[in-house]
Parts: C-alpha cells; sequence; structure tokens
C-alpha cells in the first residue's frame, strides 16, 4: 500500500491545486493520500477543495498541528499514513502520470528506498531532467532525492530530525546509516520548481559549517534522534535561511494593457494569459483593453489603461508589465519578495528579442508556467542598465500611488515607462533594485517611424521635463501636480 504525503506552512496552500491537479493526472493512484497542514497560516479553502478533488478517486485525509518545524511537520505526515510505502512530495513539486504506476511496479521484497529522476524546472542553469541512480555513499555525502519513496518501517527507525541545516539531508544519511537498499526507477517521477523562496535556497556560511561538522559526527557516530534532542543541535531560527513566502491569495495583481489587432497581439494576449495563469494560480490578472474605435497606434494611451487596471485590481503588490514579454518565474517571485524594500523593481536586465519563427512556436505550443527553451544566443538582446525605460516592473501599491500612477498624457508609443520609472524612484524613500536576468520579447510588427513620431511629439517635451525632475522631489512632485 502506497501513502502519497505531503506538509506545507506559510501559505504553500496555494500550491495545492497544482499539486492536485498533478496527482489527479496519473495513470495509477496511490492507495491514500495524507494533507498535512502545519500552522495557522493557510486558507482552508484550498485545503478542502484539495481534499474533495483528491477524495473522488483516492482517500484522502487532512491533518492539522501545530508547527514546530518541517521536521515535526513531515513527521506527523508520516505518522498518520497507514501505508507500508511512503512518498512524501513537497506541496510546490508535482508528480509525473507515471510516477505513481512506475513505483507500485518497482516494489519488491529487495529494496527499502525507490528513487527515480526528477526533472529541474526554473534553475537559472540546470533546467531538465536529472538522473538519481543514488548510491549509499552519495547518501552520506549529502546527495539526495527527497522525492523517493520508502518502507514506513525504515522511517521508524530513523524519522525526520528537527536540525538547523538541512532536515532532507539529515533524515537520508540516517538512512545510509542503516544501510538501505536502494532501489532505481530509470524514469521521471517527478518535477521540482526553483524559486527564490524554496526552502533550500540560500545557506548563510554558518549554515554550511554546520553542515560539514554535523556531516563529520554522522560518519562517525550515525545518526540518531536522541543526540538531536540536546539543545547543542536544535533548530536554530528558520532554518537559517531565507524561506517565507507571505505572499497570501489575490495579494499579487498582474497588470497588463492591450489593444486588439485581429492578429499578432491578439495571439500574444491568448497565450500570456494563460501562461501567467499557470504560473501564479492564484495571482489576480487584469487585461485592460482598449475600447476606443480608434485603431491607429498614435492614439493608444496605454498610460491610461494601466492606472484602470491599477483600480481594478486589489494586490497589495503589482506586477505591470507589456503583453508582449516574458519572464523567468523565480525572477518574479525574487522582485514580489523584495518589493517592500524598494521603490520599484525590475526583474530583468536584458531583453531577447525573439524573431518571427520563434515566435510563432512559442505561440504554437501550449502554454506553461516554464521559461520557453530556446537558443538566447541567435537572438537579438538589449541590456538594461539601472533606470532605463521598459514596461515591466513590480511595485507595491502603496508606491504606485506615491509616483501619482501613470501620465496619462503620454499618448501613442513609448515614454510613458520611461517618466513612471524616473517618478517612483524619485518620489519612493527607496532605492531602485533592477535584477540580472532575461526577458523574452516576442514578435510583432514595428512601426519605422514609431522613433521619429515619438521625439517630435509633445511627449518629447514632457518627458525632458521628468529628465530634469528626475531625484528631485519637489519638482516630480510639482509635475505629478500639473497632470490635473
Amino acid at each position: 500500500m502506497i501513502s502519497l504525503v505531503t506538509s506545507f506552512y506559510n501559505w504553500y496552500d496555494r500550491f495545492l491545486k497544482q499539486w492536485t491537479d498533478a496527482v489527479l493526472a496519473s495513470t495509477s493512484f496511490p492507495d491514500e493520500i495524507i494533507l498535512l497542514v502545519s500552522g495557522p497560516d493557510y486558507i482552508i479553502d484550498n485545503v478542502n477543495l484539495a481534499q474533495e478533488r483528491l477524495g473522488r478517486e483516492v482517500p484522502c485525509k487532512i491533518v492539522f498541528c501545530k508547527h514546530e518545524g518541517m521536521g515535526h511537520a513531515r513527521n506527523q505526515a508520516v505518522e498518520a499514513a497507514s501505508g507500508d510505502w511512503i512518498m512524501h512530495l513537497n506541496v510546490d513539486d508535482v508528480v509525473t502520470p507515471n510516477a505513481i504506476e512506475d513505483l507500485r511496479r518497482a516494489i519488491s521484497n529487495e529494496v527499502d528506498m525507490l528513487v527515480g529522476d526528477m526533472e529541474w524546472i526554473g534553475h537559472a542553469r540546470f533546467d531538465g531532467v536529472k538522473k538519481y541512480p543514488l548510491t549509499l555513499n552519495d547518501l552520506m555525502q549529502g546527495r539526495t532525492n527527497d522525492h523517493a519513496m520508502y518502507r514506513k518501517a525504515i522511517w521508524k527507525q530513523s524519522p525526520y530530525i528537527e536540525y538547523s541545516g538541512d532536515v532532507d539531508v539529515a533524515f537520508w544519511v540516517g538512512l545510509a546509516h542503516l544501510k538501505v537498499r536502494i532501489g532505481y526507477v530509470a524514469a521521471t517521477l517527478t518535477r521540482h520548481f526553483f524559486r527564490d523562496d524554496t526552502v533550500f535556497g540560500r545557506y548563510s556560511k554558518e549554515d554550511m559549517r554546520e553542515i560539514r561538522r554535523m556531516m563529520l559526527i554522522w560518519q562517525k557516530e550515525g545518526v540518531h534522534t536522541a543526540r538531536f534532542e540536546d539543545p547543542a543541535y536544535k533548530i536554530k531560527g528558520d532554518y537559517g535561511f531565507t524561506h517565507r513566502t507571505n505572499m497570501p491569495q489575490k495579494q499579487l495583481s498582474i497588470i497588463m494593457a492591450y489593444r486588439a489587432d485581429g492578429g499578432i497581439r491578439d495571439r500574444h494576449k491568448r497565450w500570456i494569459e494563460k501562461h501567467f495563469a499557470l504560473m501564479f494560480p492564484d495571482a489576480e490578472i487584469i487585461i485592460v483593453k482598449d475600447s476606443s474605435k480608434d485603431v491607429g497606434w498614435d492614439t493608444f494611451n496605454k498610460s491610461k489603461l494601466l492606472n484602470q487596471g491599477v483600480a481594478q485590481s486589489s494586490g497589495r503588490v503589482l506586477f505591470i508589465t507589456d503583453i508582449d514579454m516574458v519572464f523567468i518565474k523565480n525572477k518574479i517571485l525574487r522582485a514580489i519578495e523584495l518589493a517592500d524594500q524598494y521603490s520599484i523593481v525590475f526583474p530583468h536586465d536584458k531583453i531577447y528579442f525573439i524573431n518571427e519563427s520563434i515566435t510563432n512556436q512559442i505561440l504554437n505550443t501550449r502554454p506553461a508556467a516554464r521559461f520557453p527553451r530556446i537558443d538566447l544566443t541567435l537572438m537579438r538582446c538589449k541590456t538594461r542598465n539601472e533606470r532605463q525605460a521598459g514596461g515591466s516592473y513590480v511595485i507595491t501599491r502603496e508606491n504606485y500611488y506615491k509616483a501619482g500612477g501613470h501620465d496619462e498624457r503620454f499618448v501613442g508609443w513609448g515614454s510613458e515607462d520611461s517618466a513612471f520609472i524616473k517618478a517612483a524612484s524619485t518620489m519612493v524613500d527607496l532605492p531602485f533594485l533592477r535584477m540580472h536576468g532575461p526577458a523574452l520579447h516576442l514578435y510583432h510588427p514595428l512601426s519605422k517611424d514609431r522613433f521619429m513620431k515619438r521625439d517630435t511629439s509633445t511627449k518629447g517635451v514632457l518627458i525632458e521635463k521628468y529628465f530634469d525632475a528626475l531625484d528631485n522631489k519637489e519638482k516630480m512632485s510639482q509635475l505629478i501636480q500639473e497632470r490635473k
């Protein structure tokens, strides 16, 4: 009997929908599912909906416990399971459709633990399927696949340890000391999503020293829970690295302006909207459509549409972007996390202009949460420095209004984003931040005289005023007041 268990806290219930979708897409279901909620920070509707959906196919049990750490939560989840085989899968990761079927087929009296391959998604350098034919020596050196399946009887001999370094590493090293028999399933069983706010994200120097020290102790003495009851080894703080995800449902609003053209921009809109919905299932997505009858781009008032979008939105944090821009998910998440510390955050510093052929390939594929896999070295690239124009940024609602919103006197292509960036970074008493990372600009036809039209219009005079008022709060305030 296979029990699929997960445990979560700190608003991680927001990932339950994608976790549940993946389980329900399986070719074979586990025999039971345990959802453990640790601590008070969750939305009960998310948990109840997951149980209702899963319960139609598999017995599904919800367990609540006081949050006393990650190891404690996992132990409570496994304790509640009745299966003799346990697969603990983080709630922000997913099983592949074949996973349970492949694992069930691989169960034998000759193995205590089954390990398969994992697909890494969102890693800066190592996207793709990773092979995990692990040995006991691999486990002793800290190389683990915490999505593996193990016998509950083995867990009872060496449960999860409430350890301040790495809960997963400590658990698997403990199993290695028991000399568990490892079976390797040569198939991709799980998908692991890298984000800046995941718990394995950033170790301090102190963490690394402690992990190395504890590895030496484990190798000499083995891992026993009793040792870690000693205050010297008790958990310290929040695992020693940044880990919080304090974004409740609907706290993020993604806002875009759009004018239909019956062609490529309509295709952008359909694909991008689904793409963001998959990346941020709990976000509020607002696309404000220009309803004017004039189809000329010279009359497109993007500023007005964005201001309308912000007025309609409810999120505390705003991600304002263009309908033809694609970003790496963990860059946006990191920008959201830092939004309170900066006046405005740009989740990229390079824009790759995707040609027509590759754009069509992207738009013809089913939208997904992942960054499109293309060879960026073949694409034209522009580097953005500091406060250069670029219509995609993360900002809190409070800071958006401190900047006066977008200046609706900018009509037609260009300059409105440059003016807003200058206003926000001047009026908000915080530094701005431009993060390192790529963004994709999907292809659409360009007007050859767009720069001339912008520079010779009244916008040319207006944007010069913003340049003149940059970093001068009094001047910028006066310029914002002129709009009225």
